[in-house]
């Protein structure tokens, strides 16, 4: 689960910012909790008993007592690396910071656009798994989710097909399609789960991959396989 904490003491403005957040990670099926703190002191107090409570700070850099920018540094003194965004009305404060590598200044009022494109980049960087381990007989296997090309289900048993070779593993495809990252990875077909960075094109039966192969379409997946592939062209 994707973890935000919202700082900010205009309660409005925080609301707004929890909203947008909610419709930018549902639109790309990121399971998420997003918390409101009033202060940097409750939210500091908060994380000095859980300091991996959350995974992106949206921070407003003006606020009464301590600011965005002071609790910030705070935490990199206590060598904490979550992410930032900090969040401010001042273009004065675009210039100051970058010594705690926030992942990017907004100016308000916030836009859509500009959050999404900011929170996609931490999703990218630091949320998303790169490697996702599976277990092949008495071994277990991990394989970085972008090698993989393809999976086959064939007589109970999962072909992972990846760019150096295919390796066989005993699960179920519903299983494997819980391991693998729905922002890449979609349901074609009841006996497949493919990599949406390796389709070239789609039809309505059929997928041809980037290495020439070509994947089957079943019917009741063709609808969703759709909106998977545009939601993904969208946003990587």
């Amino acid at each position: 689960m994707y973890r935000i904490a919202i700082c900010e003491d205009d309660s409005k403005a925080a609301i707004h910012l929890q909203k947008m957040c909610n419709e930018i990670l549902r639109k790309k099926d990121i399971t998420h909790k997003i918390e409101i703190f009033k202060s940097a002191d409750t939210l500091s107090n908060f994380l000095q008993k859980d300091a991996s409570a959350f995974h992106l700070l949206l921070l407003d850099i003006a606020m009464d007592g301590t600011s965005g920018m002071e609790f910030a540094r705070q935490l990199r003194r206590r060598k904490n690396l979550v992410s930032i965004i900090f969040v401010t009305a001042y273009e004065d404060y675009l210039l100051d910071g970058y010594d705690v590598q926030p992942i990017q200044y907004l100016l308000k009022p916030v836009s859509h656009k500009k959050l999404s494109e900011a929170i996609h980049i931490d999703l990218q960087r630091n949320y998303t798994a790169k490697n996702i381990l599976l277990k092949s007989g008495s071994k277990h296997l991990s394989l970085e989710y972008k090698q993989v090309i393809f999976i086959e289900s064939m007589n109970h048993t999962l072909l992972i097909h990846s760019t150096d070779k295919t390796h066989p593993v005993y699960m179920s495809l519903t299983k494997a399609q819980n391991l693998f990252p729905a922002s890449h990875f979609a349901r074609c077909h009841k006996s497949y789960l493919v990599n949406m960075d390796w389709i070239a094109d789609i039809s309505r039966t059929s997928l041809s991959l980037k290495n020439g192969e070509t994947l089957p379409v079943g019917r009741s997946h063709q609808l969703q396989l759709q909106k998977d592939f545009i939601r993904f062209l969208t946003h990587f």
